[in-house]
């Protein structure tokens, strides 16, 4: 480099000739002659360009115009600048990197050397000769570089899963999830088969998988260092644009060992939640068996007492003493409902129907309370709203009933209006019916609504509540509205009453269509059938067979089901079994499966079975019927609900039993 230049010294100054200054031009590092006393003495045209300097400006400038800094940024004072050192040593100075500010305060690096200029040997140096190589290209390509395997290795180890990359099948590298999860060093990792990570029992099939380059996810054994197995879920992808011969894959792997315990968790929950719906199911039905049967011999000895020639005062007892009996029956009732509901069980079942004739009819139902109380009903049905639809009609009619029964319930005075009217869809052959419920009672405090859809929960619970009552009717008839698919909205305000708004979608339907869907006539009861009665509750069974003596025929009772096919085996002239589901012995399902299928009661395989029990969960009808009887009669029971299950028993062909 020193040989480029001839220098002349003269007064402490270093100057070189002019062929020396063209011939200096030519090379392509920038070159400066830096003087004792820290003055640029000659530069050359790299060096202008490499600061951005006018080519003709004066060399004379200051070496503090360099501004130089280090790699961290940091402003060097001049003793700190390279050619110091050089100047001090007298020693060269190689690739010395640092940054630069040229004049447009664009930040370059480069790297410096220093070359000592002596006059002689023996001397100091006179100046410096430094070369500034431009390398702020290399050195951001390199940054980039850097940052970009730093990004790799933070976005690698960042992960959850446990990453390998292998070449034709050979581990070659890992992140550090993999280290973790599986406890093998790099050095212990890097020249393993991969298929080693993975349980003996499912190699094969993640060979397989890995032959045929499937990417999908999916469930395997892994085996650790330690020989410690846990579930994960394995993917792979083969890398594109590999070099011939070789075959890079990457593979993801996921423990999922808190994700199988949760599944085992929610399955377990699962079954618990079935066992506790199941016992919550059969206690029910024992409940509603064990009640409906005292209240069977309860209400129907009532019914027979009414029948007789009694005083006034006894018939008030006997009436008053139905009231309470069938008030306890409607709560039962509710309460299985609202089970039925929350469990998913409770069937919707359409049918034709009469609007005007169903909303009538409850009408006609409340009229004597309404009268007894003073209160005025008022029914309007507005000219819009179909005389004929198809819909579950005993639910709507149940709705209906709770919600004048509680508004009457709450109205000492004045009245209770039911407006009906229908609300047009864009389909054609469906309507929404809108009723709206409104009394002038005594009202509803903002508190008391938050909580009044609630289950067995009542807007007054104090000691000294006025009105009876398990809290139930509007839970239900919220429940129930819902199922049909419809909605309901409340409105009150205390001391002015109430207002309860509900539409329910409803099919509408042509007279024709209304009485295809309609039950046919029931035709009517033989007289004087000999029937064949099992039933183990004994008020029951004299119950049921006084209604029928007194409908004209003749009973043959028995008190289990084991009596009931000896008698049959035995005096074999009967035209109906009516056989109680819960007994002793044998109950009234497996009664009915032996006279339809075994040979011994060939003879007896078609007559008809009526099923009378106080079981009334949803489903049990289905069961029953599947089972080969003709029909089924839920307790408590009246002679006329009797009545007109015998027609339907006499009447109807058994269902074939699978």
């Amino acid at each position: 480099m020193q040989n480029l230049l001839n220098y002349t010294f003269k007064d402490g100054k270093v100057g070189i000739s002019t062929t020396s200054s063209l011939l200096w031009d030519s090379v392509e590092a920038g070159l400066l002659l830096i003087s004792r006393d820290n003055l640029i003495q000659h530069l050359n045209a790299a060096a202008k360009t490499l600061f951005i300097l006018n080519p003709e400006a004066e060399t004379a400038h200051h070496v503090s115009s360099l501004k130089l800094m280090t790699a961290d940024g940091t402003h060097l004072d001049i003793a700190d600048y390279p050619h110091r050192s050089c100047l001090t040593t007298g020693e060269p100075l190689f690739k010395q990197r640092y940054q630069i500010s040229n004049s447009q305060k664009e930040t370059l690096w480069v790297n410096i050397s220093c070359f000592p200029i002596k006059s002689s040997p023996e001397t100091k140096p006179e100046a410096v000769l430094c070369a500034l190589d431009d390398v702020t290209e290399q050195y951001e390509s390199l940054s980039q570089l850097v940052t970009i395997n730093e990004h790799y290795r933070l976005l690698n180890n960042a992960t959850f899963e446990a990453i390998f990359i292998s070449e034709n099948g050979i581990c070659i590298s890992q992140n550090n999830a993999a280290r973790k999860m599986f406890g093998y060093s790099d050095e212990e990792a890097c020249g393993r088969k991969g298929i080693e990570w993975i349980h003996p029992d499912d190699r094969e099939r993640v060979a397989v998988m890995m032959r045929e380059c499937n990417e999908s996810p999916y469930e395997v054994t892994a085996l650790r260092k330690d020989g410690s197995v846990f579930p994960c879920e394995i993917q792979a992808r083969m890398a594109k644009n590999c070099d011939e011969g070789r075959r890079l894959r990457f593979t993801a792997l996921r423990d999922i060992t808190d994700r199988k315990q949760a599944e085992q968790q929610l399955v377990q929950a699962k079954l618990e939640a079935e066992k506790a719906n199941r016992y919550k199911s059969e206690f029910l039905a024992n409940m509603s068996h064990e009640i409906r049967t005292p209240l069977n011999g309860i209400i129907g000895m009532l019914k027979l007492i009414q029948a007789e020639s009694l005083s006034s005062s006894h018939e008030q007892y006997i009436s008053n003493a139905l009231i309470a009996s069938e008030r306890l029956t409607r709560l039962l009732g509710d309460i299985l409902d609202l089970s039925k509901v929350e469990a998913g069980m409770l069937k919707i079942q359409p049918v034709g129907f009469d609007s005007r004739e169903a909303i009538y009819g409850i009408e006609q139902l409340f009229a004597p309370a309404f009268y007894e109380k003073d209160v005025v009903l008022q029914v309007s049905i507005d000219d819009n709203l179909p005389h004929f639809l198809i819909g579950d009609v005993i639910r709507l009619q149940q709705i209906l009933t709770n919600l004048i029964g509680n508004s009457l319930k709450f109205t000492r005075t004045g009245i209770v209006r039911v407006e009906v009217s229908a609300i047009t869809t864009p389909t054609p052959d469906c309507i929404r019916a809108f009723f709206c419920i409104q009394d002038t009672g005594i009202g509803i405090d903002d508190e008391a609504l938050t909580t009044l859809f609630t289950p067995f929960v009542q807007a007054d619970n104090s000691l000294t509540r006025q009105h009876q009552g398990a809290g139930l009717g509007l839970s239900i008839c919220k429940q129930l509205t819902s199922l049909l698919g419809g909605n309901m909205a409340i409105s009150s305000e205390k001391g002015r009453g109430t207002t309860i708004s509900l539409s329910i979608p409803f099919e509408s339907a042509t007279k024709i269509q209304f009485e295809d869907k309609q039950v046919g006539q029931i035709p009517a009861t033989p007289d004087n059938l000999q029937i064949l009665l099992a039933e183990d509750d004994p008020i029951s069974r004299v119950l049921v067979r006084t209604m029928l003596n007194k409908m004209g025929h003749q009973v043959r009772s028995v008190s289990n089901g084991n009596e009931m096919l000896q008698v049959l085996q035995a005096e074999k002239d009967f035209d109906l079994l009516i056989i109680d589901i819960q007994m002793p012995g044998k109950n009234g399902v497996e009664v009915t499966h032996l006279i339809r299928q075994h040979n011994d009661f060939k003879p007896f395989a078609n007559i008809p079975i009526l099923a009378m029990t106080a079981y009334a969960m949803d489903g049990d009808r289905e069961l029953f019927l599947a089972s080969g009887m003709n029909d089924y009669l839920a307790k408590p029971i009246d002679p006329e609900t009797l009545k007109r299950a015998l027609s339907r028993a006499i009447n109807s062909s058994p269902t074939p039993v699978q």
